[in-house]
């Protein structure tokens, strides 16, 4: 399977994608693509009000889960 399938595989279906399918595509996105991502992510949850946050004890999770309630 490659990732034009998947893509279209993700338009296609109506009920939405298991986590299978979402592992598969993060396993194949390029490195640099996914590195820049968690840059992001942490700018993001040191941000706002979470801007008294310091990084060297920020979790992975607490960003996380940050990043996912926006």
């Amino acid at each position: 399977m490659n990732l034009r399938s998947v893509l279209f595989a993700l338009r296609v279906r109506s009920k939405g994608v298991d986590d299978r399918t979402w592992m598969w595509l993060a396993d194949h996105l390029p490195r640099k693509l996914v590195y820049w991502a968690m840059v992001r992510a942490g700018v993001h949850a040191t941000t706002g009000e979470h801007s008294s946050q310091e990084v060297p004890e920020l979790t992975f999770m607490d960003a996380l889960d940050r990043w996912h309630k926006e």
